[in-house]
């Protein structure tokens, strides 16, 4: 049981590799439509999608600048919504998974489940709490992408604890649970194997077809990331006061050549 509620959550939280490799330099974050990037000479730019602001000094750019900067802004703004949607889904994909392998067994109004329920449910809300400000709007900040504050080993972590705690607290009732299947089976131990053997089959084909999905949108997501990569390169050449501007790094994505 151990083994496919463990399964079932490195299934969900592993969905963010999209064989990206994403490596970012400096800060940029998103709050209430404005992008603020810290290079790694640690001065702010500050895009609104009308003008941008350099070591706090609007800066003076011709139309194609400022077009490249506003298409800056207007990516990182729609990538947000990506990367707050693909979480919230990854974590509710863990969710579901471990619930729905307790649930079959202890049934969905046991104790433990409701009680394992209402502490996922605490995990998805801090989670939220990181992507929205108190106003609804989507934020950002990459220094929680860049030290795995979710959805990285940290949050796999958290929830294999859960889990460690949950079989240890759960096991005489696991057990019980387990011999009324094989008393079900008629003391077949062969007939009681199978059906523990569909039993977890049929959750794990469930949980990869979701997990399939948000594995596409987080591929979609590494090649935005990369045209974002694309596009920090044209504003070092075409604006002299942002030549060292190098955020977002993407290698090894399949899309970018």
């Amino acid at each position: 049981m151990k083994t496919l509620a463990t399964s079932l959550l490195l299934l969900s939280s592993s969905v963010l590799a999209a064989d990206c490799n994403v490596n970012l330099k400096g800060e940029l974050s998103l709050e209430k439509g404005v992008v603020t990037l810290f290079t790694q000479d640690k001065h702010p730019l500050v895009l609104n999608g009308t003008n941008a602001t350099y070591r706090g000094n609007t800066l003076s750019l011709n139309d194609e600048q400022q077009l490249l900067l506003n298409q800056y802004h207007q990516q990182v703004t729609d990538l947000a919504p990506q990367v707050a949607d693909i979480a919230m889904d990854a974590v509710a994909l863990a969710s579901k998974g471990i619930n729905t392998a307790f649930g079959e067994l202890l049934g969905e109004d046991d104790p433990l489940v409701l009680e394992f329920s209402e502490e996922m449910d605490m995990l998805r809300d801090k989670v939220s709490q990181q992507l929205y400000a108190e106003d609804g709007t989507i934020r950002f900040n990459s220094v929680q992408l860049k030290n795995d504050q979710f959805l990285g080993p940290q949050f796999e972590s958290e929830i294999e604890q859960k889990v460690k705690q949950m079989v240890a607290r759960s096991m005489g009732s696991l057990m019980m649970a387990m011999g009324k299947q094989m008393l079900a089976s008629g003391g077949d131990m062969k007939s009681f194997e199978q059906r523990m053997e569909n039993f977890g089959e049929r959750i794990e084909q469930q949980m990869t077809t979701k997990a399939d999905g948000i594995e596409k949108r987080a591929d979609e997501l590494c090649y935005d990331l990369a045209k974002l990569d694309g596009l920090e390169k044209q504003i070092g050449q075409q604006i002299p006061a942002l030549a060292g501007l190098d955020i977002v790094r993407v290698d090894g994505h399949k899309n970018l050549m």
